[in-house]
């Protein structure tokens, strides 16, 4: 297939929604493993290299995104709520990676 010219492509791509950018992530064995965040260095690249233009997402969810933290102080507060608890003013959360 004929790649087409970076300049001649105009529209927007459709929506993009991703997870968990770890570039790598450690595993049993001794070297790192590629996570979903190479994918995605794959795919802007081959989008850039195509299109001319830069990748853009919908969203990002998941871990460190504020929206996944919020879903999970919302459902916490509903268990919460049901059982009789006051609503929960302090949140912790505790993650796999210093990183983050």
């Amino acid at each position: 297939a004929i790649v087409p010219e970076a300049s001649t492509i105009e529209h927007d791509h459709i929506p993009i929604i991703a997870c968990n950018r770890d570039l790598v992530f450690k595993a049993a064995a001794d070297l790192p493993r590629f996570g979903h965040g190479a994918f995605l260095t794959c795919l802007e690249t081959l989008y850039k290299r195509i299109s001319g233009n830069d990748l853009k997402y919908t969203a990002f969810v998941g871990k460190p995104y504020e929206i996944s933290f919020q879903y999970a102080e919302t459902i916490a507060n509903k268990i919460a709520l049901a059982n009789g608890q006051p609503k929960i003013d302090k949140v912790y959360f505790i993650g796999d990676n210093p990183d983050v």
